[in-house]
């Protein structure tokens, strides 16, 4: 899971509190370690550390991950050493089809081409 550190907490924790194995992904391993602190789940630093520790996933979720992506493709094959048979990933990313960036275009907030190298309709994602 790689969303803004206090969401990351949250979100991990509410999975435990609700019964939940989760585990989060955060490529910054000292903020993974504060969120590992505070969330009360694993937060890992690299997909190889947790497939060297055997983990397989039902649900894999990337928020607003997707679009700071420079090789998707490569990036969505890589996933599947670490999901289960028959699992789910879910996608959460800013869309150009959105209301907010029809109406705003290019001066939308995130328009930002070197953070964004892509941008995503609802089409691409399906």
């Amino acid at each position: 899971m790689r969303l803004p550190a206090r969401m990351a907490i949250l979100f991990g924790r509410r999975l435990r509190e609700f019964g939940y194995r989760a585990a989060g992904l955060e490529l910054d391993r000292a903020l993974g370690q504060k969120a590992t602190f505070y969330s009360g789940v694993p937060v890992y630093a690299s997909q190889e550390e947790i497939i060297e520790r055997g983990e397989r996933f039902d649900v894999v979720s990337m928020f607003d991950v997707f679009e700071h992506l420079y090789e998707p493709v490569a990036y969505l094959k890589s996933l599947r050493s670490i999901m289960a048979p028959g699992s789910v990933l879910l996608i959460e990313t800013f869309r150009t089809d959105s209301p907010a960036f029809q109406r705003e275009q290019l001066r939308h907030e995130d328009v930002k081409p070197i953070e964004h190298p892509f941008m995503y309709m609802q089409k691409h994602i399906d």
